[in-house]
């Protein structure tokens, strides 16, 4: 099998499945970013997330009512045309900003995330857009149940 029959099979788009310990908080907070949601309605255990239209970003999760944030997180990478557009929707739906220190250290120890998941206080936060070595401009961006969405755009 050659390398054009290899992409050509493998075709498509991914939907990475993400764990979420409550459905109606992580479809909270995409509505609030923009984003359409659905619930199935035949199980409220599993949601679906997305910015537009079927066939673009689509994200999925699955209800985990014992969810440890701090061991269980998932991880997805969305490419966008622009991440800076991208972190100012975010930040003006009202997510924790800034969350890394000029220093690039993390402004939250993982014993102050952990306080606040035990409190009930949100721990979604985001870093501001940053150029890497690697030809992108990303963002890192930390749902309400600690799964990390890096979302990024080549420079």
């Amino acid at each position: 099998m050659t390398a054009g029959d290899v992409a050509s099979i493998w075709a498509g788009r991914a939907e990475p499945i993400l764990p979420t310990a409550s459905i109606p908080r992580i479809v909270e907070f995409w509505t609030a970013i923009g984003f359409t949601t659905a619930v199935w309605p035949d199980d409220d255990g599993y949601a679906w997330v997305r910015p537009g239209p079927v066939g673009g970003i689509s994200m999925d999760y699955t209800l985990n009512e014992e969810l440890d944030p701090f061991m269980q997180s998932g991880m997805a990478y969305l490419t966008v045309a622009d991440v800076d557009a991208v972190y100012a929707s975010i930040v003006a739906s009202g997510v924790t900003f800034d969350a890394i220190t000029d220093d690039g250290l993390f402004l939250y120890s993982m014993n102050d995330l952990r306080e606040r998941w035990r409190l009930g206080e949100p721990i979604a936060r985001v870093t501001r857009p940053i150029d890497q070595v690697w030809n992108k401009r990303e963002i890192a961006l930390f749902d309400p149940d600690n799964n990390l969405i890096r979302i990024g755009s080549p420079i």
